[in-house]
């Protein structure tokens, strides 16, 4: 087996990588806020358990969103760390290159 091609991602592609996340995350917390005011809403004509067991499901889905939108919240802040390390790495590699063929350039001494 060979190695893997290594492939190049644009600056405009890495934010559009955090803009699709970020629109995941607001999508998400709209339906949180949905779900919440329905519930706020229906619980009025609930009878018996019916409140207490749609609350206890309520909660746990809170809180497996919550882990959902943490981990979208850490992708996205890692594509722009990576992007910004990328973006030095590059910059760090075209000086380096520079500083070479300004040597191979220079008139002997």
């Amino acid at each position: 087996m060979g190695a893997e091609p290594q492939t190049q991602v644009s600056e405009a592609d890495l934010k559009a990588a955090i803009g699709l996340i970020e629109d995941a995350a607001t999508k998400l917390r709209t339906i949180q806020r949905d779900l919440d005011t329905a519930g706020a809403t229906l619980k009025t004509s609930w009878v018996g358990q019916s409140e207490a067991a749609f609350h206890a499901v309520h909660v746990k889905w809170h809180e497996r969103m919550d882990v959902i939108l943490g981990s979208l919240h850490r992708l996205a802040e890692n594509i722009g760390s990576s992007g910004k390390n990328y973006a030095a790495f590059n910059q760090e590699r075209a000086e380096a290159m520079n500083h070479i063929a300004q040597l191979i350039s220079a008139k002997p001494l």
